[in-house]
């Protein structure tokens, strides 16, 4: 039996057996007063007994409720009356100056304003910059100098950032080894070499070339005569068509000796042709001379003339090397300018080991003169075997 149902029928015993002693217990029931018995009124159920009566024992079902230990939480929220209506509002409208709970920056920037800068997000905003950020803002602009070789920069352009450009002819430009030679387009035109051209012919048919009798020599100039010095300039004898080319053996234009008659004072002239009477072998032969070319200089300094240029029988002990010179020639000075002179009446070399009119630089001669008053000196040569090759252009060193 349950406790408490227990302790309820005790005390039902008990109030039971007060009652049967107030009334004179042992069980008689003759009233006291002698009156008839009467039966008890027990009167209405006991109500706690009636009400324990009602309620229906408790089950045990045996199982133990878990005590977590937690104490119930009080939010303190009241309750939600939903009874009252909730006002949703309009719906949002980009445009209306609101910028509402459903837009943000990206969405509607007029209500909302510009999206504080992120980059990725596809707009350049915030500030992010081409530098920063070039997905959203895009690729700067190239500057030459950068570093890069981007935005329409070339090696022409810009040939810090790209490096120079190879080189291709036709581009305008004359570089990366390229000449007059290889690439006429960019480099222009070759300056002539008409020291290089040995012929009378080859040299006239040269614009910027003209040959010249007295030098022997092609060189460079105009129709008016030669651009350098030259006894040219002083005696004529400047060619600059093929026709007025005399003869063309070898590599001089030597043009036709002079065989005229004696002088006044006896002499014949020095570049008539060598007869079967003349001594026609060495520098005391008075024929067969050829003028060369005549310096002016300050009286009575040293003057360095011959033809020692390329010569090479003198295993290098050139004192000099002017002019040019092959076979065996000789030179003869006379005074003045454009003057004709005897062996007697040269003006001498001034005796010095390693010159000579004759054979100085190998066979080729080089002398030192002083210089007349007349302030000029005339230099004529010649082979010195007439039946053997020779030329020599003087220059004066």
């Amino acid at each position: 039996m349950h406790p408490s149902l227990r302790h309820l029928a005790v005390g039902t015993v008990i109030a039971l057996s007060l009652g049967c002693s107030a009334r004179g217990g042992g069980g008689n029931t003759t009233p006291i007063d002698g009156d008839a018995a009467t039966p008890a009124d027990l009167g209405a159920p006991d109500d706690a007994a009636t009400e324990m009566d009602r309620v229906a024992p408790p089950t045990d079902d045996g199982v133990t409720p878990v005590d977590t230990g937690k104490e119930p939480v009080d939010t303190g929220v009241p309750p939600t009356d939903l009874g009252v209506p909730v006002d949703l509002g309009a719906p949002d409208v980009c445009g209306d100056a609101r910028c509402g709970s459903s837009e943000t920056c990206m969405t509607c920037r007029q209500d909302c304003g510009d999206c504080t800068g992120s980059c990725g997000d596809g707009t350049c905003g915030g500030g992010e910059t081409c530098s920063s950020c070039p997905s959203d803002c895009g690729a700067c602009p190239a500057t030459c100098g950068d570093g890069s070789c981007n935005g329409g920069e070339t090696c022409m352009s810009c040939q810090r950032d790209c490096g120079a450009c190879p080189a291709t002819c036709g581009d305008g430009s004359c570089n990366s080894g390229e000449t007059c030679t290889s690439c006429r387009a960019d480099c222009g035109d070759c300056p002539v070499n008409c020291a290089a051209i040995g012929t009378c012919g080859a040299c006239t048919t040269n614009p910027g070339c003209g040959w010249c009798s007295f030098d022997g020599a092609c060189q460079p100039g105009t129709s008016s005569g030669p651009t350098g010095t030259s006894s040219c300039s002083v005696f004529g004898g400047w060619r600059r068509t093929p026709a007025s080319c005399t003869t063309d053996a070898g590599v001089r234009d030597v043009g036709v000796p002079d065989t005229g008659a004696p002088d006044a004072g006896g002499m014949l002239s020095i570049t008539r042709n060598c007869s079967v009477f003349d001594d026609d072998e060495g520098p005391n032969t008075e024929c067969g001379w050829i003028l060369a070319q005549t310096f002016t200089c300050t009286s009575g300094s040293m003057v360095t003339l011959g033809c020692t240029g390329g010569a090479g029988t003198d295993g290098g002990a050139c004192i000099a090397r002017v002019g040019s010179c092959s076979g065996d020639p000789m030179m003869r000075v006379c005074p003045g300018s454009g003057t004709q002179c005897s062996q007697g009446g040269r003006v001498q070399t001034v005796t010095v080991t390693g010159y000579s009119e004759d054979d100085a630089c190998g066979t080729c001669p080089l002398g030192r003169f002083v210089c007349p008053s007349s302030g000029a000196l005339t230099v004529y040569q010649r082979r010195y075997y007439i039946d053997r090759a020779a030329t020599c252009v003087i220059g004066r060193g």
